[in-house]
């Protein structure tokens, strides 16, 4: 992957694409990136703003087909260095539009995800004002030690020929040309007296006749014609003799000056100065300072110095040193001169304006004072090495710190000057701030290192959520600069805190458990993001007052940052970063928002890909069939139950229309309905006769519903069906089989009016004439055998006619049909009737039989007759098996309840039958040889009874010891009681 590819895809995830790009162009430095075949992938800089250079001349090129195979070879070289892992940085030059431009180049290697190198950053600085400060100094340095050499010589030397010769050899030696020489001009043609540098042999290949063409046409002919100065840049375009050009060529004379001698109004002859570098003779203060030189050589010439002509060669030389200050004072470049020891001695107002001092303090203090520590003893180190002309030249890029504290970063370059007048060196020392640059190109590696560690985190949407987490935390340190990283999530109520994830650089160091669980209102600062729902810096953290103590476990905190996590404006994490060791800014919030918000965009779609799998298994394995169509009803998925279902398979259905199982049966204007209802946004529920894939018709119970896309429109129908065939089929048999169960209750209820009328209405007649016969035979006679026999009569006929009250009672509870009349009774009036009732009775057999009432206020709320045969039955069962001793009815009041107990000391009931006491038809005592006569209906019937009024009953007793019954009755009106129902008996018969 490419930079450019990088930068566009991550550009695309920032709040404001325009930031980075805007940022790139306008860079004065060219950033650029390469793939491994040497071809320019993306340029940026504000050198490409303008018509005749653009990135179309850069873009799918190498740097041999912009620039030729000479000058693009030295950049190839150093591509094939960086494709092999290594950072390399160069300098070079090249013409443009006639202009020499200086390039300091430093490439870097692009890794990729197997840390193997997939291409190359490039920051190219244009360096051509520094470099051509540099030439100019170096160059006016040579001028001025060429005069104060050939000052000294023009004292001492007499003779005209050891004058040229040490003027020629001052000008290559000192002032560093390649070749000088110097000729006098005698009967036409130019005869050479001193020459001195690179290949001498050249004067002899031209000539030197000036009625030659050849000879007319060369530099020196043509200052010698015009009596003028004559330079030369480019050969080619100034019509020079082809000789000339050609030979020129060879030895690789870039640039000439020819200086004329004229002495007295006559041509003496010429001297001709050689360079190989094309922007020679550029400067005007060169050529002055040459000028004058020759001047000075001129008038050495003549035989006599005169004290006034001496006076003027002083002012000259009062005139080059003004020159020489000017230059040096108005330099853009700051420039210095340094004692070998390292000391400033002299600084131009450029130097100490980069400084922020004025030379009174800068002077006299070392360069390394203002260097960063850090890279203090590098440059002392190369400096050792300058002075014992180890190197050549320190060049490289510095950090500073100001008189005022400021941190600058310079590009620095430092030279050793010796003056030949004396055994003294110094170094030139020139500084050009460089900061923004710098700054630029660390914001540009760190924008690369954010890029790729998206590129990463993009990765790995389907990796584990901790991976995902741990990764992002310690790509969050590295991105910021920072030492420490952690991330905590907010809980749903915005108070707590759960620790997830600390950076692996904390964990290296803490040893001890740390806390999991954090409430915000006992948080530090680190949760500040949260309570202020924005990015909060603290720089200068220990100073900070309210910061708050840090746990024992806790590493000490120089800087902290932390920002937070939103999701629908709720912020669900913060994460946050520590002890960088500059301070944080807005441009670390930035990126550490960009990056943390991508993490948390990997893991909801991470989150939400789970929970999509987690339905998708639902609706798969679904018992119910799934189908969902488009907006037509076209078929798009069914599940595999819905299959099963119709015997269809999935490629069967998907693609078809709903209606494809329709049997037919059901009638146009259903599915309109139907239709009407979705569309308009509800939900349809209904069943369905369809028609299976082997013809076979079904019933379906479906919910259909309208699936709604993020602009409210609906998109798709989801309907969840089940097979009802069986469930038609069991609901048809159910409501025959209750036609029959209302049929048999019907013929039930009209058996039992029968059997009460043909019963009772004989059994009615058999007593009344029963006691017409008694009545009359008492008058008659006195036998006691027939008054037994129609006493008997009698008896029976009062048996049968209670046990077909009973069964009606009983049948009526069970069937729900007793008639309830709720009403204020009291029960001290009910309980004296039914005492009175049994009184006789109870005389006959001798019983002590007691009536105890307790209680003034004994009204209840309640049915009167399901009361009265309440107590009936039971004071009839207890005088029943009582044979001697007593019954007692005892009635207490309560707060809300009253109480009543039925005592007797009966024959009891043996603990085994006491929980069927209550079913009916149940006796303790059963067959022809029970002792009592009875149906097991009237226990029965008090219960129902009870249960239907609210009265809780309970019994206690034992064999041959007796029985009581405790009954508790509510006695207020607001009392709750049971809604008419039929009473439900367990071992009835059904």
């Amino acid at each position: 992957m490419t930079i450019k590819n990088i930068q566009n895809e991550t550009i695309m995830d920032t709040n404001d694409p325009n930031i980075l790009l805007s940022t790139l162009k306008n860079q004065h430095d060219i950033i650029y990136s390469l793939d491994v075949n040497h071809r320019h992938t993306a340029v940026y800089g504000s050198w490409l703003n303008n018509e005749k250079i653009n990135p179309e001349m850069f873009l799918g090129k190498t740097a041999i087909e912009i620039m030729g195979e000479e000058k693009g070879r030295i950049h190839i070289e150093s591509n094939k260095r960086v494709l092999s892992g290594e950072s390399v940085n160069y300098e070079w030059s090249y013409n443009f539009d006639g202009t020499i431009e200086y390039v300091q180049t430093s490439l870097s290697p692009i890794f990729g995800n197997n840390s193997n190198v997939i291409g190359i950053l490039g920051i190219g600085r244009n360096i051509t004002k520094l470099q051509r400060a540099n030439i100019e100094i170096k160059k006016l340095h040579r001028a001025r030690k060429m005069i104060s050499e050939f000052n000294r010589m023009l004292v001492r030397i007499d003779s005209i020929e050891e004058l040229s010769k040490a003027l020629v050899e001052n000008i290559v030696e000192t002032g560093g040309y390649h070749l000088a020489w110097t000729g006098k001009l005698i009967d036409g043609k130019l005869i050479p007296i001193s020459k001195h540098g690179y290949d001498e042999k050249f004067l002899d290949s031209i000539t030197h006749d000036l009625e030659n063409i050849n000879c007319a046409e060369f530099p020196a002919g043509i200052a010698i014609r015009s009596r003028k100065l004559f330079i030369s840049r480019n050969s080619k375009k100034e019509n020079l003799s082809s000789t000339f050009i050609e030979e020129a060529e060879k030895r690789n004379f870039r640039s000439t000056a020819a200086f004329p001698i004229i002495i007295k109004g006559k041509m003496f002859g010429v001297v001709v100065i050689y360079s190989n570098a094309e922007d020679s003779f550029e400067n005007p203060e060169e050529i002055n300072i040459l000028t004058e030189m020759i001047d000075d050589f001129t008038f050495g010439i003549t035989s006599n110095i005169k004290d006034e002509e001496l006076s003027v060669f002083r002012k000259a030389i009062e005139y080059r040193e003004r020159v020489f200050s000017k230059i040096f004072n108005e330099s853009a470049v700051g420039i210095s001169m340094l004692s070998l020891d390292g000391k400033i001695i002299l600084t131009n107002s450029s130097f100490e304006e980069i400084l922020e001092c004025t030379g009174e303090i800068i002077n006299g203090k070392l360069l390394a004072d203002f260097i960063e520590k850090s890279q203090t003893d590098k440059l002392v180190e190369k400096m050792k090495k300058l002075e014992k002309d180890e190197i050549n030249l320190i060049s490289d890029d510095y950090q500073l710190t100001s008189c005022s504290g400021k941190k600058i970063w310079v590009r620095l370059h430092l030279s050793k000057i010796s003056f030949s007048d004396s055994d003294e060196s110094q170094f030139i020392c020139q500084i050009l701030d460089v900061t923004s640059n710098i700054n630029a190109a660390r914001k540009l590696k760190e924008e690369e290192e954010r890029f790729k560690a998206l590129y990463d985190l993009s990765k790995m949407e389907f990796e584990d959520e901790k991976e995902v987490i741990q990764f992002a935390v310690d790509k969050a340190v590295n991105i910021t600069e920072s030492d420490i990283g952690y991330i905590h999530f907010v809980e749903e109520d915005q108070m707590n805190l759960n620790l997830l994830v600390w950076s692996k650089s904390v964990m290296e160091i803490c040893n001890t458990d740390i806390p999991k669980n954090y409430l915000l209102k006992n948080a530090g600062m680190w949760a500040d993001a949260l309570r202020q729902r924005k990015p909060v810096i603290h720089n200068n953290y220990m100073e900070i007052e309210q910061k708050g103590e840090l746990p024992e476990w806790h590493i000490q905190l120089k800087n902290h940052m932390n920002v937070p996590i939103f999701e629908h404006d709720k912020v669900v994490a913060i994460a946050g970063v520590g002890n960088k060791d500059t301070d944080y800014d807005d441009y670390d919030a930035q990126k550490l928002t960009i990056f943390i918000n991508e993490m948390w965009q990997i893991i909801s779609k991470g989150r939400s890909a789970n929970q999509l799998r987690k339905f998708k298994e639902a609706v798969s394995q679904s018992l119910s069939g799934i189908v969902i169509t488009d907006i037509n009803g076209v078929i798009e998925y069914v599940n595999p139950s819905y299959c099963e279902t119709t015997g269809y398979s999935l490629n069967e259905l998907v693609g078809e229309k709903s209606s494809k199982l329709q049997s037919g049966v059901m009638k146009k204007n259903e599915y309109k309905k139907l239709w009407d209802t979705i569309l308009s946004g509800k939900s349809w529920i209904g069943e369905f006769r369809n028609k299976k894939k082997d013809g076979t018709l079904f019933w379906e119970n479906a919910i259909i519903s309208p699936i709604f896309n993020e602009n409210s429109e609906i998109d798709n129908f989801v309907a969840v069906k089940d097979d009802i065939t069986e469930q038609k089929k069991l609901n048809e048999e159910l409501i025959i089989a209750k036609k029959n169960a209302e049929a048999a209750s019907s013929l039930k209820s009209l058996f039992l009016s029968q059997i009460s009328h043909e019963i009772r209405t004989p059994l009615n007649t058999i007593l009344n004439f029963s006691n017409l016969l008694q009545e009359e035979l008492t008058v008659c006679s006195s036998s006691f055998d027939l008054n037994d026999s129609i006493s008997a009569i009698k008896s029976g006929s009062h048996r049968i006619s209670r046990t077909i009250d009973l069964i009606l009672n009983v049948a009526q509870l069970k069937t729900g049909t007793y008639e309830m009349k709720f009403e204020m009774v009291d029960l001290s009036k009910v309980l004296s009737d039914i005492h009175l009732n049994f009184l006789d009775e109870a005389k006959i057999k001798g019983l002590d039989y007691e009536l105890n009432l307790f209680s003034k206020n004994t009204i209840i709320f309640a049915d009167s007759f399901a009361v009265s045969q309440i107590f009936s039955h039971l004071l009839d069962n207890a005088i029943k098996f009582t044979t001697d001793g007593y019954v007692k009815v005892n009635l207490f009041n309560g707060t809300k309840n009253l109480t009543a107990q039925i005592i007797d000391s009966g024959i009891g009931v043996e603990k085994k039958y006491l929980k069927k006491i209550f079913d009916t038809f149940s006796q303790e005592e059963m067959g022809y040889s029970r002792r009592y006569d009875g149906n097991g209906l009237g226990m029965a019937l008090v219960k129902g009874l009870c249960d239907l009024n609210n009265i809780k009953i309970g019994i206690e007793s034992e064999k041959d010891n007796g029985t009581i019954i405790t009954l508790v009755l509510p006695k207020l009106k607001n009392a709750s009681f049971p809604s008419k129902k039929p009473y439900r008996d367990n071992n009835a018969p059904s």
